[in-house]
């Protein structure tokens, strides 16, 4: 809902005042003169109107433009104007279109994005298992956008790609998981993911629920930053209802790409 002071701002922005020709009139920096397209109406200027190009021009006189050979500055302004609007409507129309800015906003948030909050994630999976197991060794290693760890001091970090999800006579806490901008075609969405590759909790409960509640805090921090719409948790394989209650319980939206 709008908020009163906000509403008063919205008002006095609408507020015209009458001009004493129609004809004779503000042009588009705000000069008088002959302005052919002039409706009769200017901005008073109250709320922060400033003689914007084409302000005042009738609905019918911008329809009469031809922006295949525009006259003079305002004109081309204005042209530039529509067709930005142009743009945007069709790329609300144009799933192809979505799917192509998409997966550039991906490759671009893939370098400069990332790698940075993996090492963000890193340093939580370590606090996070600490905070609950001090006296716990655990190693932590990130490649790029990965994070593995273990607690088991003779597995080698090249040997945490197995399938761990249902190992459950597993005694040690692993994991490899990877965060990135993700595109997600099924709803036309931009988040920031989490996606769990392996994991095993072993012996080790509750680190995860950690996990997903620092990675809902910080992801959610950056959706302004990176044009994001929300966070979401993931994971690669299994479906199991555990993981879907750990995001739910962060706030999370949930996606299996099984």
């Amino acid at each position: 809902m709008m908020r009163a002071k906000e509403f008063v701002l919205e008002k006095k922005k609408k507020k015209k005042r009458k001009a004493k020709y129609a004809v004779y009139g503000p042009g588009p920096y705000g000069w008088y003169g002959f302005n052919p397209g002039y409706s009769g109406e200017y901005d008073s200027g109250e709320g922060g109107g400033d003689g914007g190009v084409g302000e005042g021009w009738s609905d019918k006189y911008k329809r009469s433009i031809n922006c295949a050979s525009p006259k003079g500055f305002s004109q081309r302004a204005h042209c530039q104007g529509r067709k930005k609007t142009e743009e945007q409507e069709l790329a609300e129309n144009n799933p192809a279109m979505d799917q192509k800015q998409g997966t550039q906003w991906e490759q671009e948030l893939m370098r400069s994005w990332a790698p940075k909050a993996a090492a963000y994630m890193a340093k939580v999976v370590k606090n996070s298992f600490n905070s609950l197991y001090p006296d716990v060794p655990i190693r932590i290693r990130r490649e790029d956008i990965m994070i593995m760890a273990t607690t088991d001091p003779k597995t080698r970090f090249s040997e945490l790609d197995i399938d761990v999800f249902n190992m459950r006579d597993n005694p040690n806490w692993e994991c490899s998981f990877v965060v990135s901008p993700l595109y997600y075609m099924e709803d036309n969405t931009r988040y920031l993911e989490l996606m769990v590759d392996d994991a095993a909790s072993g012996q080790y409960k509750g680190v995860w629920k950690l996990i997903a509640r620092e990675w809902a805090q910080y992801a959610n921090s950056q959706l302004q930053k990176t044009s994001a719409k929300a966070a979401v948790f993931s994971v690669d394989e299994d479906h199991s209802d555990a993981w879907a209650a750990i995001a739910a319980q962060a706030g999370l939206k949930f996606i299996s790409h099984n």
